[in-house]
């Protein structure tokens, strides 16, 4: 009787909570912390969405998606008491700025969550590049090996002493960051940045 009293307790708690609609299965110790802290709403296990939204919409004030699942106009006007759109992602390209600005509704996104990766791997298709890695690989999987003589010797980095950069201004303090002087003294680099 305790345990079921304790579940009942849990229940009204809970139901205390504002309530969050998550679009899809997201990684589950967010959808994991979103339980933990309100009322969870799973949009995806919904068979109906349209009855599901009516039938929980007055409980909704927040609502968590991704870059391929974002807050439509009609999504939105469904649920009168949304409060903020968050965005798990970068962009906010599926999300209607538009709508959310005319009710108010505050948009939240994730910036720079991916602009250290992307820094790192722009460095890596530099190097990539004057390697020649993806010819020379293409050269081995095509069976090309044994037929011709070894694949061609391609450029030292090293050998390559000033590379011009143009920089998004974006991606800037990131990229700099993995062209500083003491990084690249391993290849023996001098970066001319123009952006």
């Amino acid at each position: 009787m305790a345990d079921e009293e304790e579940q009942q307790e849990k229940k009204q708690k809970k139901a205390e909570k504002a309530g969050v609609l998550v679009l899809g299965p997201f990684f589950p110790d967010l959808i994991q912390a979103i339980d933990s802290n309100f009322t969870l709403f799973k949009l995806w296990e919904a068979e109906d969405e349209q009855a599901f939204l009516a039938h929980n919409a007055g409980q909704i004030f927040a609502l968590v998606g991704d870059a391929s699942i974002g807050a439509t106009a009609h999504l939105i006007d469904a649920l009168p008491n949304l409060e903020i759109v968050s965005c798990f992602s970068v962009g906010t390209d599926k999300v209607d700025l538009v709508k959310c600005r005319e009710r108010g509704i505050v948009v939240t996104n994730t910036p720079d969550v991916l602009t250290d990766d992307t820094a790192d791997l722009a460095f890596a298709l530099v190097l990539t590049t004057m390697r020649r890695v993806c010819a020379a690989d293409r050269y081995i999987r095509e069976g090309l090996w044994p037929i011709h003589a070894p694949y061609p010797l391609s450029h030292t980095v090293k050998h390559i002493r000033n590379i011009n950069c143009y920089i998004c201004s974006c991606f800037d303090d990131y990229l700099l960051l993995r062209l500083d002087p003491p990084y690249l003294v391993l290849f023996g680099l001098i970066v001319d940045v123009n952006g």
